[in-house]
């Protein structure tokens, strides 16, 4: 059973990042088709998560007990059932808009995730990081040739489109920044295992590169104030190493790169710096997210507004692509009071599956979280939830330190280290 629930969770977090959204469209299983097929527009990585969830429970009842009982979890668990419930009520007026696969896809699923990521081992999860490494490598890579080749090579909606963004295997530029300004985070900011932090460094090069390829603003902004945030910071737990001073100068190393790109005559990053200054509409149509939070009556921001109104508010605010806000997007759809809840829950629990992980997992959690606060994101429905809950759960795990057996290890006695070695840490690598 135990070997079972094991493929099912791999299978599980492989296809959360290889079958983006453009794949599934082609592939014939209508995904982003609001009119199809109401089992086609749920990713297959919930079907397999869920069935992953049963196994697991009969396989690891007790750690599955353990985390559902928990109450950050609970409180999230409340507040999904909360809009799916609100989501069941809007369909059965039918002028529905996707909310129940919404929910599905940007919360329900990201929960059972975490629930069988809590019966994998933390050696296990570690064994995974190379391979989702080798993933954005490939990633990253597909970004850059995108750009100088001037096309995308896995055809989407984006190519009606004049954004000339990379989208790579994500399926779109803004989650391309966003979870590659997460593995940036962690790459600078994780601890180091058993090998030096400056090996990081050429992949830490091609993924800053990326940024621009997939031109995400609000992640070229945020990754690096973060990464400048975590130099300041540097206790550590027993076992941990310490943070070094190699290691809280490595994102300056980033913004050194940062400003070569800028100066080097390549045309994608200039376009990405254009977009500072000459954004297409795209601050207008945040600003309008805000006014029309602040337009509609009070019925509708408590209790959501139905799919024409939606719509018909968007196209007079001049916002087709819907509120770029993704807590503006969820209220004007369930209602503020069944967002509320919510807006809890989801900081509580992402914070509190970091408390007894890898520094690095807390600041991959808050550039999420800013970052998706100035974006649609998770305000339609994506897999960009579930997929920064499996980085931090494979890339957070602590990595001990293994101590050479020493003569007084063999003899079983215990040498407690000095006091100025514990108040302050060991500055070398």
């Amino acid at each position: 059973m135990a070997r079972l629930f094991n493929i099912l969770f791999l299978l599980a977090t492989v296809s959360l990042f290889l079958l983006g959204a453009h794949l599934l469209d082609i592939a014939g299983w209508r995904y982003s088709d609001d009119s199809g097929p109401l089992l086609t527009r749920i990713h297959p990585a919930t079907y397999i998560i869920i069935l992953t969830t049963i196994v697991g429970t009969a396989a690891f009842p007790r750690r599955v007990i353990q985390t559902v009982s928990s109450l950050p979890f609970i409180l999230f668990a409340v507040a999904t059932l909360i809009l799916f419930a609100r989501a069941v009520v809007i369909m059965l007026t039918g002028i529905t808009g996707g909310e129940v696969t919404a929910v599905i896809t940007n919360f329900m699923t990201p929960a059972l995730y975490y629930v069988c990521a809590r019966c994998v081992s933390a050696d296990d999860l570690r064994r995974w990081e190379i391979p989702l490494r080798g993933f954005f490598i490939i990633n990253s890579l597909m970004a850059l040739s995108e750009r100088l080749v001037g096309h995308r090579f896995i055809p989407s909606f984006l190519d009606k489109t004049t954004d000339n963004r990379a989208a790579a295997l994500v399926a779109h530029p803004l989650n391309g920044s966003l979870l590659t300004g997460l593995l940036l985070v962690y790459l600078v900011t994780a601890r180091r295992g058993e090998s030096k932090i400056s090996n990081r460094l050429p992949e830490i090069a091609l993924h800053a590169a990326a940024m621009f390829a997939f031109g995400g603003r609000a992640a070229l902004v945020f990754t690096p104030t973060i990464m400048i945030l975590s130099a300041l910071i540097g206790g550590r737990k027993e076992g941990e190493a310490n943070v070094t001073w190699s290691q809280r100068m490595m994102p300056l190393s980033i913004v050194l790169i940062g400003i070569c790109l800028i100066f080097l005559p390549i045309d994608f990053v200039d376009s990405t710096l254009d977009r500072f200054s000459n954004d297409g509409n795209s601050a207008q149509t945040r600003n309008a997210a805000v006014d029309i939070l602040f337009s509609v009556p009070t019925n509708d921001l408590l209790f959501g507004m139905n799919f024409y109104d939606r719509m018909a508010m968007a196209k007079f605010y001049n916002t087709p692509a819907g509120l770029e806000l993704a807590w503006a997007a969820l209220t004007i759809t369930y209602g503020l009071l069944c967002v509320l809840p919510m807006m809890i829950a989801l900081p509580w629990l992402f914070y509190s599956m970091t408390r007894q992980m890898d520094r690095s997992a807390l600041y991959m959690v808050l550039l999420f979280l800013v970052v998706t606060a100035g974006s649609l994101a998770f305000g339609v429905k994506s897999m960009v939830v579930v997929q920064c809950v499996a980085m931090v759960q494979i890339l957070g795990q602590r990595k001990l330190l293994r101590r050479k057996a020493s003569l007084f290890d063999e003899l079983g006695i215990s040498v407690r280290p000095p006091r100025s070695e514990k108040l302050f840490g060991s500055l070398s690598e």
